[in-house]
């Protein structure tokens, strides 16, 4: 099974808790529940001594190929002998303040919220619940809380390789990038995206555009949710009419109906025309949405190939950031990597961030 950088990252700091804790118990209950209400029987965990992890989704859903989906994945990656997990699932904003609470109620080891927008929900359970150790996947506080551990990434660094690579794909000199609600969080992945376009057309004395985001006035195009795949896929219609032939969106579950709208404008054409790079992870698990025309996201070669010829992609310092492609294209002789591919797994590009930072390059959340 593939293991997400986030994956990865909250199984370690689950794992970690853990051994500090050393044989704390919990009443909580055992089991890894995933049901979207607290469980009934609260006595098997702390008769087993289990440590019990708990995450509260956003309103994403916990199948979101995103942040929520890779989260969990860590949960149940970290479980064993020891540690079992359970999630609550929020529909509307208006559940944050209440799972959180129903957690809390139940002594989880740790409480995992997901989300930029459950920050001041995090923030109030943090500070009225001392002894509770919550930790908030892309959010950060200033200063710093005792109780919450931030789990900030530098995706202005991995959004600025996918617009340089974007640049040097394109065959039409547009691409374009848009989000799902505009949030510090988002818009640093576009703003990265803009960047990388602009970093690559002064080294190659090309003219590439970026529809959809303006860095400089901070406006572009949102589907104002990450959930409606009909509005991102009439709005990936929109970027493709206009031009555009590497679609970005910064959207979540939202970015399935942008794959749609790539896969029917292909179709359409009879051959390749549109290509779509993704972030945060999970489209490969989605059978059904132009898998083909996504971009993979794979790390171990530093050189992507652009119709014949290779495009060098800049390589960040400091934050372990990578891009890095198996070949562009739909895999006629392409190469497959031989390591982290999965079998069934196109060839395909990589925007991935590797590490956890305490420091955003832009905005911080």
């Amino acid at each position: 099974m593939r293991r997400t950088v986030l994956a990865t990252t909250a199984m370690a700091a689950l794992t970690l808790l853990v051994a500090a804790c050393g044989s704390s118990t919990s009443s909580a209950p055992s089991g890894g529940s995933t049901s979207s209400s607290p469980a009934a029987s609260t006595g098997a965990s702390a008769a087993s001594g289990k440590f019990l992890a708990c995450m509260v989704t956003d309103t994403g859903g916990i199948d979101d190929r995103s942040f929520n989906a890779s989260s969990w994945q860590g949960v149940t990656q970290a479980e064993s002998s020891s540690i079992t997990g359970k999630y609550l699932q929020s529909t509307s904003a208006s559940d944050y303040t209440p799972n959180i609470n129903t957690f809390v109620g139940q002594k989880c080891g740790i409480i995992v919220t997901v989300g930029f927008l459950m920050g001041d929900a995090t923030q109030t359970a943090a500070k009225a619940n001392a002894s509770q150790k919550f930790a908030i996947v892309d959010y950060n506080y200033v200063p710093p809380l005792k109780n919450v551990d931030a789990l900030l990434f530098n995706t202005v660094q991995d959004g600025f390789l996918g617009g340089y690579l974007a640049a040097g794909m394109s065959k039409t000199g547009k691409v374009a990038t848009f989000g799902g609600q505009q949030l510090p969080t988002v818009s640093i992945y576009m703003d990265g995206f803009y960047d990388g376009v602009q970093y690559y057309n002064s080294k190659h004395h090309t003219k590439v555009q970026v529809l959809g985001w303006n860095e400089t006035t901070q406006k572009g195009s949102f589907t104002g949710d990450f959930t409606n795949q009909t509005k991102g896929q009439n709005l990936t219609q929109t970027l493709i009419t206009e031009g555009a032939d590497i679609i970005f969106p910064v959207a979540g579950n939202v970015g399935l109906g942008a794959a749609k709208a790539v896969q029917d404008a292909d179709t359409a054409a009879g051959s390749q025309k549109v290509n779509m790079l993704w972030v945060d992870g999970g489209e490969e698990r989605d059978h059904d949405r132009g898998r083909r025309h996504v971009r993979r996201r794979q790390l171990h070669r530093h050189l992507v190939q652009r119709r014949g010829g290779p495009v060098p992609v800049p390589r960040l310092r400091g934050q372990g950031l990578g891009l890095t492609a198996v070949r562009a294209g739909h895999g006629e002789g392409g190469h497959r990597g031989r390591q982290h591919q999965d079998a069934d797994q196109e060839p395909g590009i990589a925007i991935t961030g590797i590490g956890p930072t305490s420091a955003r390059s832009r905005r911080a959340g």
